[in-house]
């Protein structure tokens, strides 16, 4: 047994900080009492003086997605320990789109220095191959396999509502929550539902549904609360309207705090920790905000053994120096020093090696500028055209009809500050392609090519000139996988993804700096974006509201309907 004196521990059932000891034995917490000679101790056990310091439990998160911050689960692991993070549930659709089970199964494998357990991908592809190609399919005989594994923890989101209410009741994610639901029916089924309501909602809670992490508003949060459905909160959902309505109708035990996707050039600076901070920004007591990423995500994922500083429980925790910066001198896991930055101690990153069949994904040609001409009927000399509109706050998109001027049969979308964006399949099936329109990306002349476009994560390039899209995802297409940035037929930035086209095996410091090099060369072009890397990456996600791009086409997502490019 050794004890930790003098600190300011979070009492997690009363939500408040209270002065005292915390004794700890081999991997769990013993007692916490307010003085330490309530311990009984006697002069052989170990007694640190915590200086005044707060203590917390391990911070979980249990809605993200390790390969959105580009890496493999072991130098992840250690990079958010380094911030307390010391269990996470990761949904791993990002690999299985690209390589099935066989993906799942080389993140699972993964050794990481604290505790990863991962949800089943629901939706590969996210909605079907009628809509979008992806590398690989993900059925209820896979999901049946997988549910025997220690590391399953729930039913990752489900995305492709209009399958979960189909009324023949065969559907493939019909038939994999069924399967869920017969073989492990306590498990928690996770979904993506934004904007969806009323009878809608219902419908699709009726499946056994009930978590959603997607954007929320004050209403929204409400209905869904109302109705028996966990929130699961991200960074871009915090609005003090937002935390405003879960204080003031005190759903706190409904609610966690979660990243859902955290780019590495992002991870350098934060990771949970970072959405605590905003939404005690927002509203949200310092209090509170621990809760919500400590004890009700164990909750809400059955974890019994963690989330609070109590006998018998996991010793997971974290000291700050300072509660309102999260300034933290050290990180315990499982009752060992794990991080402890001002001596230099951070946890060692495990080595691993990737087999070579994971590293060559991108099965395409080289293309040639004269595919990134936008070509109608000679005769036509104007088109209406449906474009896709960037918010620069958020990853939704809008709608517009924008008439653009056609001249020798090339349309001239330039002169109305557009951009040309085409989605071209990757997987080794014919290399189709399909075209869009974006407003509010790039204002000069360029292109930006990457194979990390979720979910199906076929090419995505983006630009204002054939030449330069053209050599941009060309450059990607050696790369077998990444990004790339081209001005004047000049690469500007670049960042290779080797690993399935959307993960690196090369150090965190090292893919950070070339995807901040990609991002800020994106906003030279004229990008701009809370997140452009993100806001690109989902032009081609045709679960996301509200108008996208896969490599089939146009689609309508609020009606699963093709949209042509010109009316």
């Amino acid at each position: 047994m050794w004890v930790i004196n003098n600190v300011n521990v979070f009492r997690t059932f009363s939500k408040r900080f209270v002065h005292g000891a915390v004794a700890i034995e081999n991997d769990h917490f013993f007692r916490f009492v307010t003085d330490i000679h309530q311990l009984e101790i006697d002069g052989s056990t170990k007694v640190i003086d915590g200086k005044n310091r707060y203590m917390v439990p391990g911070l979980i998160d249990i809605h993200m997605h390790i390969e959105s911050s580009m890496t493999l689960p072991g130098p992840f692991s250690a990079k958010v320990l380094e911030y307390g993070v010391t269990t996470v549930v990761a949904d791993p659709h990002e690999i299985a789109n690209v390589f099935g089970l066989d993906g799942i199964h080389l993140y699972l494998d993964m050794p990481t220095v604290m505790d990863v357990y991962y949800g089943i991908p629901s939706c590969v592809p996210s909605t079907s191959f009628d809509y979008e190609t992806s590398g690989a399919a993900i059925d209820e005989n896979d999901v049946a396999q997988l549910l025997n594994h220690p590391k399953i923890r729930c039913l990752g989101e489900v995305m492709n509502y209009f399958d979960v209410i189909d009324p023949s009741g065969s559907t493939t994610i019909q038939k994999i929550i069924h399967t869920v639901k017969t073989m492990r029916p306590d498990m928690p089924l996770e979904a993506h539902c934004p904007s969806v309501s009323g009878n809608d909602l219902a419908a699709f809670m009726a499946s056994g549904i009930n978590a959603d992490h997607t954007l929320q508003t004050p209403e929204s949060i409400v209905e869904k609360v109302e109705n028996n459905m966990f929130l699961e909160i991200q960074e871009k959902v915090i609005t003090p309207e937002n935390i405003q309505t879960i204080l003031s109708h005190h759903y706190e035990e409904y609610v966690a705090l979660v990243t859902d996707d955290v780019s590495v050039d992002r991870l350098q600076c934060h990771h949970l920790d970072g959405v605590i901070l905003k939404a005690v920004q927002a509203g949200m007591p310092i209090e509170t905000a621990i809760y919500c990423a400590t004890y009700t995500p164990a909750r809400r994922m059955h974890f019994i053994d963690r989330g609070a500083i109590a006998s018998g429980l996991k010793a997971d925790f974290i000291l700050l120096d300072d509660l309102k910066t999260w300034k933290v001198h050290s990180v315990v896991k499982n009752g060992m020093l794990m991080v402890e930055p001002s001596k230099g101690i951070y946890p060692r990153i495990p080595t691993v090696s990737v087999d070579s069949k994971f590293r060559h994904s991108i099965h395409h040609d080289l293309m040639d500028p004269s595919q990134f001409l936008l070509q109608v009927d000679p005769g036509t000399h104007h088109v209406n055209a449906n474009v896709i509109v960037i918010n620069d706050s958020t990853n939704a998109t809008q709608w517009e009809k924008i008439p653009l001027d056609v001249h020798d049969g090339i349309v001239d979308y330039q002169s109305a500050g557009l951009s040309l964006l085409c989605c071209i399949e990757r997987h080794g099936n014919d290399g189709h392609y399909a075209f869009g329109l974006v407003k509010n990306a790039f204002k000069t002349s360029g292109a930006v090519a990457t194979s990390l476009a979720h979910d199906h994560h076929n090419l995505l390039v983006l630009g204002t000139n054939a030449t330069d899209m053209a050599q941009a995802v060309n450059t990607v297409i050696d790369m077998q996988g990444g990004f790339a940035v081209i001005a004047n037929q000049t690469l500007i930035a670049s960042m290779p993804l080797p690993i399935g086209g959307i993960v690196s095996d090369a150090s965190i410091d090292t893919i950070a700096d070339q995807l901040a090099n990609v991002r800020q060369a994106m906003e030279q072009l004229g990008y701009h974006h809370h997140n452009n890397i993100m806001s690109l990456a989902t032009l081609g996600l045709p679960v996301s509201y509200r108008l996208r791009l896969s490599d089939k086409g146009l689609i309508d997502v609020a009606t699963r309907q093709f949209v042509e490019l010109f009316e």
